[in-house]
């Protein structure tokens, strides 16, 4: 704005005297209404005759068309625009009768403006005036409106205004080109995108990197990365050089795929070109690094930026801290933090979230504790998020009173608890038997206008088979489907095994056929869950039959499956069931866990085909332990030594 003001009062010796006040305090919305009432009022004080006439000295009040025109660009490119308010559209209205008509110029100002601020059908109703009143538009109306045509998805029309433009004999330019390849981009038809930007270089147009860039965007927002790359490798061949944009535009595609060592392999390229990584290719390479756990060349990369000049922001510093967090080293994360502020990045209340939920993760409630205390004191004032990672934190330790404390203090603070405060609160409640507290909690989250989600009303449910009360879970479940939410195949679990866990067998059964019903499938814990039901209530080949019915249904089983069922048949003494079902295990290269193996060895050691299964077990788990793949191998091999000479 004090650019504009030096700008206006510099030319304020230009002005008419009538005009020299308004420059003097710069352009501004009610300062162009008056200037546009002078037109308005006396549209005859400049004629055309005026305007051809060179020799005329103007008169000194009436401002003309060149200082109408200044005025509209100032106006426009000010901060505080006549296009940021409803009435743009009035604005303009007074031009439509200024005899002779104003410049396109001025208008194409204001139209561009307007679209600027994305008021795309505004700009077309103008457009209709303006021709409406025998303004011929130009070739910079026409690519406004193109423009305008592409973000309202109307790519058909914006072809449409091309062959306006051809008419008129223009010949389209790089902005035009960009533009409808933007426009198709945003219909995702990035194949035809860049078949056009092909037939276009046929035709002798030379693309420029913006309409380059464009298209990567496109072909790589649309998972084409493979076309991105072929179109980088056109561009090296090409005099248009792709340039640190586009190397990044590809780059984070190439992150988000997982295709980490090609997005290295690039900036090699990149760097071996010429061209200059700066602080968002970093950023991007961290980011995709240490979301796949590679948080060592993570560290590295950001030592090789302050290497080479690049200094680190604030997301920088946050995602390394992330990902050494992750890894359970909260203390290297913290050294982070205060190498962040020796280098005068300030960290803010995401970095310190950061940093506090990977304290949170190891255990170390106390140094978190300090850390939020510490925090506070350096002006930065927790979020509903900081409050959210802390009680989870003192939660997952148990210690729920420390907890229930920080939820209290947040209305003192002025935070509002969100759905996930709530639940993570409840989840402690249950977790330490505390369910009567857990169901008053619930209750006061829906009189303070806070709904529960699924999640929330699974927690309570499972907290409260857990303590033996499915009357009561059933009575939530119920309450939860009448305020009209699904549930999901997680909480018909929780379901199914509270009416295990009470003995309930025949209701859990026909709950579980009910669930195709909800239009939901069983999945492998459903399946687990009714298995163990059936067999600690002895009903062995009802179990059988389920564990045959997940096959069939193509819900393969896990080692857990086979451990519940081979655990069931001996414990039941169906010793040939257990030793054909642990084959069975065995072929699909799944082991025992030591609990089944130690059943085995106690029960089987004198059984013959138990010994051919012992040692056939032992020699699996030799292999396996040879290859590194069983953690428990050492154990569960030692279990032989009571009954087999290794």
């Amino acid at each position: 704005m004090a650019l504009i003001f030096n700008r206006t009062a510099a030319a304020s010796s230009s002005l008419p005297s009538s005009l020299k006040s308004y420059a003097k305090i710069g352009t501004s919305l009610l300062h162009f209404q008056r200037f546009l009432s002078v037109f308005y009022r006396n549209p005859s004080l400049i004629t055309v005759s005026d305007c051809n006439n060179k020799n005329k000295k103007p008169d000194s009040d009436v401002p003309s068309k060149t200082q109408l025109d200044d005025l509209v660009k100032d106006l426009c490119k000010s901060k505080d625009g006549v296009i940021s308010l409803d009435n743009a559209s009035s604005l303009i209205e007074p031009m439509f009768h200024m005899q002779p008509l104003p410049p396109t110029s001025a208008l194409n100002y204001l139209l561009g403006a307007i679209a600027r601020r994305k008021r795309y059908l505004t700009v077309l109703s103008l457009y209709e005036n303006i021709t409406a009143i025998g303004m011929t538009p130009n070739f910079y109306t026409l690519n406004i409106l193109l423009n305008c045509f592409c973000h309202l998805n109307r790519v058909d029309f914006a072809f449409g205004v091309v062959g306006e433009i051809l008419k008129r004999g223009h010949k389209p330019n790089s902005i035009t080109i960009s533009t409808l390849i933007k426009g198709l981009c945003i219909k995702d038809k990035v194949v035809e995108a860049t078949e056009f930007l092909l037939n276009m270089a046929e035709k002798g147009y030379r693309p420029n990197v913006i309409t380059y860039g464009i298209l990567v965007n496109g072909l790589c927002k649309t998972g084409y990365t493979s076309m991105a790359l072929d179109l980088l490798r056109e561009m090296g061949k090409s005099s248009c050089r792709p340039d640190r944009i586009v190397y990044n535009i590809i780059i984070n595609r190439l992150c988000k795929d997982g295709l980490l060592n090609e997005a290295l392999g690039l900036l090699s390229e990149m760097s071996g070109n010429g061209t200059h990584p700066d602080v968002v290719t970093y950023n991007t390479l961290i980011c995709g690094l240490s979301s796949s756990g590679r948080w060592k060349e993570a560290t590295k990369f950001l030592d090789k930026m302050v290497e080479l000049g690049i200094s680190p922001n604030v997301i920088t510093f946050n995602t390394v801290m992330d990902a050494l967090c992750k890894e359970g080293r909260a203390n290297d994360a913290h050294e982070l933090l205060e190498l962040m502020i020796q280098r005068g990045e300030e960290p803010n209340i995401i970095v310190y979230s950061t940093l506090l939920d990977g304290y949170c993760l190891i255990g170390q409630m106390d140094t978190a504790k300090l850390l939020f205390i510490s925090m506070q004191d350096k002006g930065l004032e927790p979020d509903v998020v900081t409050y959210n990672i802390l009680i989870n934190g003192y939660c997952k330790s148990l210690s729920i009173d420390e907890a229930m404390q920080l939820f209290k203090e947040m209305p003192c603070k002025g935070l509002k608890p969100d759905i996930i405060s709530y639940s993570t609160l409840i989840s402690g409640l249950c977790r330490v038997g505390r369910v009567m507290a857990a169901q008053e909690l619930f209750n006061e989250m829906q009189a303070l206008g806070q709904s529960p989600d699924v999640f929330t009303y699974s927690i309570l449910m499972h907290g409260l088979c857990k303590n033996r009360n499915f009357a009561k879970a059933m009575e939530l479940f119920l309450n939860m489907e009448g305020n009209g939410l699904k549930p999901d195949i997680a909480i018909l679990n929780v379901l199914i095994d509270g009416m295990c866990s009470v003995g309930k067998l025949e209701d859990a059964m026909e709950f579980f056929y009910g669930i195709s019903a909800k239009g939901l499938v069983p999945d492998v814990k459903t399946y687990n869950t009714m298995i163990k039901g059936l067999c600690k209530e002895g009903m062995l080949h009802k179990a059988n039959d389920f564990f045959l019915q997940m096959e069939e249904k193509g819900c393969m089983p896990n080692e857990r499956t086979f451990n519940i069922l081979v655990q069931g048949f001996l414990q039941n003494c169906e010793n040939v069931e257990a030793i054909k079902l642990i084959n069975k295990m065995l072929e699909r290269n799944s082991v025992p866990d030591e609990c089944t193996i130690s059943m085995v060895v106690d029960l089987l050691a004198d059984h013959d085909e138990g010994g051919k299964c012992l040692e056939m077990l032992h020699g699996h788990l030799k292999r396996d332990k040879s290859k590194g793949e069983v953690v428990h191998a050492e154990s569960l091999l030692a279990s032989f030594q009571k009954v087999l000479p290794v």
